[in-house]
């Protein structure tokens, strides 16, 4: 519920559920550190725009140096993560 008793309905994240340790990979090499900088819940709607606030070249950066693969600005940073990640799973080197 919220402050003022209203029921408050989070998105679902059954996809990120069952992507959590890629997730966390994916953090950790952008450095996000947890309790700080990574988000608390991210639904199966979200993407890597609504989870981090890094510039987009240093995130594309980041992901091609841990990853092996180079980032399509702006159209993977706009699909929902769980897609990204599943992407990025498929075509590390």
């Amino acid at each position: 519920m919220g402050d003022d008793g209203a029921v408050v309905t989070l998105a679902d994240d059954h996809e990120m559920s069952q992507r959590r340790a890629l997730a966390d990979e994916f953090y950790d090499a952008l450095g996000l550190v947890e309790g700080e900088s990574r988000p608390d819940f991210v639904s199966d709607e979200a993407s890597l725009y609504d989870i981090q606030m890094e510039d987009d070249a240093r995130v594309v950066q980041l992901v091609e140096s841990h990853y092996g693969v180079t980032l399509r600005v702006p159209d993977d940073l706009r699909r929902p993560f769980w897609q990204l990640l599943d992407e990025l799973q498929r075509l590390r080197s």
